[in-house]
């Protein structure tokens, strides 16, 4: 873009009276050009033919003519002014004695409101997501029979006694809210029934992950247990610790051993037989059997030291045992004994047989 300042506009104004062809003449090409490609150049042209000045101007006439643009450029920027048509016109800017900068075009502004009404839906945005991000807590207690509950998301799980769980309270809303994965924290045994809706499934208890995308499946995770307990009854599931990965397909399970992981077949049946009020273990330690009949009964069982509670035990009940009746047949098994005590029970080793 040529350059058009005061300058160029004194050296080629014509004196005083002249007419139109003499204005013509006095525009050369390189004012013409500039004239041209000025976004304001019909303005400079009115200003040009409306300025005149002397042939031979003075010093005082100079300086008249400095501060007649300084003026000019004053009036231009005032934000009052009438325009030069009535549409909308572009910003002149006149600049003395500097090349001419390409006019750009500001950015739309918001009215103040705007901003206003911007930041308080950010707010809302931000405090529904924060309360969205909140657990929920579902829980069942020690002793209390079985309950199935409902997840947001369209899956259900049966909560065992003395069980919990806990997810965020966005897990079910609409897509563009909802969290990306679903998950699922344990303490105690549940069983899941996954709706698939697309995302991962995940349950998370104090040493195992277990994945999946959508199927029916039992965790434990109770404390006292050594190890977490998975068994899938349909579809397939992925357990994951932070040294091993397995994963499972239906009528098999794993349980979390310092050793690793290690897949075993389970009867369908045994899976999760504890939602009809059931018992079953297969092949678990003895300390982790009796925690399980704590929790279950919310019965204290003390065990003397002279006990093995790494003695593996295995036993089922397809229907509602009474807790001394396991106790009972632990301990015939085991070649223990078990009284009762003020507080619950305590198993004790066999008494020793007389020299």
């Amino acid at each position: 873009m040529g350059v058009v300042n005061g300058d160029d506009f004194t050296a080629h104004r014509p004196t005083v009276g002249a007419g139109a062809r003499a204005r013509d003449v006095a525009l050369d090409v390189t004012l013409r050009a500039a004239l041209q490609a000025h976004a304001d150049g019909d303005a400079l042209r009115a200003v040009y033919e409306a300025i005149p000045v002397e042939p031979q101007a003075s010093g005082d006439a100079l300086r008249q003519r400095d501060a007649a643009w300084a003026r000019l450029e004053a009036r231009l920027h005032d934000p009052a002014r009438v325009p030069f048509v009535d549409d909308v016109t572009p910003v002149l800017s006149l600049v003395k004695d500097e090349p001419a900068t390409p006019l750009v075009a500001s950015p739309a502004r918001w009215p103040r409101w705007a901003w206003s009404i911007a930041a308080t839906l950010v707010l809302a945005i931000g405090g529904v997501m924060g309360w969205g991000a909140m657990p929920i807590e579902q829980g069942v207690a020690r002793g209390a029979p079985a309950r199935r509950e409902r997840l947001p998301d369209g899956s259900a799980l049966w909560l065992s006694s003395g069980s919990r769980v806990t997810y965020a309270r966005r897990m079910g809303w609409p897509a563009a809210l909802r969290s990306r994965d679903r998950i699922v924290r344990l303490e105690g045994e549940a069983f899941f029934e996954v709706a698939r809706d697309g995302r991962a499934f995940r349950v998370l208890t104090t040493d195992a992950e277990v994945q999946v995308l959508g199927t029916r499946f039992d965790v434990r995770a109770a404390s006292g247990v050594s190890g977490t307990r998975v068994e899938v009854e349909e579809g397939r599931v992925a357990v994951a610790t932070s040294a091993a990965r397995i994963e499972l397909g239906a009528g098999q399970g794993t349980v979390v051993r310092p050793s690793g992981l290690a897949r075993r077949e389970i009867p369908a049946p045994r899976v999760a037989v504890w939602r009809r009020g059931g018992l079953a273990a297969l092949d678990e330690p003895l300390g982790d059997v009796l925690a399980e009949l704590s929790r279950r009964f919310d019965v204290s069982i003390d065990v003397d030291s002279s006990v093995e509670r790494r003695a593996t035990v295995s036993l089922f009940y397809p229907a509602a045992p009474r807790v001394d009746v396991v106790l009972g047949d632990l301990c015939t098994a085991q070649g223990l004994r078990f009284e009762r005590t003020s507080r619950g029970f305590r198993v004790t080793g066999a008494p020793r047989s007389p020299r």
